[in-house]
């Protein structure tokens, strides 16, 4: 339990960096298969290095963070499961097939504030053993369709029983393979469109208030000019706007 709490602790910071990110630039949930190899712990006695695979299935919750369900299975051929750690008198030794399966959660933590390029990754496992793995991942796009990954992590399996000490190994983990992700690329939104253009309304033209001419003899200016009319009571020196 206590060495469960300490592989918590990558986790709790990815989650406190990724929370505080940027909106997500591309929030496609995702899989990622991946082989895997696995370089043998000396204490798997008589034992080949592991080969297998990894599926991931991924969530981006910000920019920089994604949320990962994993399940992983390695195979190492044969080895010598002792009751004792040290081979000697009394230890009682059997050769047979060592491989090794979990499921479990982890996350990705992106530095470069993209759900793209180079990761810092932690997991816990669960299965037959505990698993813990932690280590540097890089997301290569390719496509819009996937993208290459790559991974190395220092894989930790732990037995469930303390007093299992031939279980506990510490190796270094590869894993190769492609990130898929699923359904359409969002599309950028449109850039805004630009602020409209004052129009200012020309200015109406003047009124005509009049042509200066006593056009019908009446002895005063006329407004408007009213050639036509010869009527000296017709008013036309009336204007209301002038």
């Amino acid at each position: 339990m206590k060495n469960f709490r300490y592989a918590l602790l990558p986790l709790v910071v990815a989650m406190t960096y990724g929370t505080a990110a940027h909106a997500v630039e591309d929030d496609r949930i995702y899989i990622a298969p991946m082989g895997s190899y696995a370089i043998a712990d000396n204490d798997r006695r008589n034992s080949d290095d592991g080969y297998g695979g990894t599926l991931a299935l991924g969530f981006p919750m910000t920019s920089a963070f994604a949320f990962e369900v994993r399940g992983s299975y390695l195979d190492y051929g044969k080895r010598d499961f002792c009751t004792r750690m040290l081979i000697g008198p009394g230890a009682n030794c059997e050769n047979k097939k060592d491989d090794v399966w979990g499921a479990g959660a982890g996350v990705n933590w992106y530095l470069a504030g993209s759900t793209l390029g180079p990761y810092l990754h932690a997991d816990v496992m669960g299965g037959e053993y505990t698993q813990y793995n932690a280590g540097l991942g890089w997301d290569i796009p390719l496509f819009d369709t996937f993208s290459i990954r790559a991974e190395a992590l220092y894989h930790v399996q732990k037995p469930k029983n303390e007093s299992d000490v031939s279980s506990d190994f510490h190796e270094v983990l590869f894993n190769l393979g492609v990130r898929i992700p699923l359904g359409a690329k969002p599309v950028a939104p449109p850039p805004p469109p630009p602020p409209p253009v004052a129009v200012v309304p020309a200015p109406p033209p003047p009124p005509v208030c009049s042509d200066g001419i006593d056009n019908d003899g009446d002895g005063a200016i006329d407004f408007p000019a009213d050639k036509g009319c010869t009527d000296a009571n017709d008013m036309d020196e009336y204007n209301p706007i002038c």
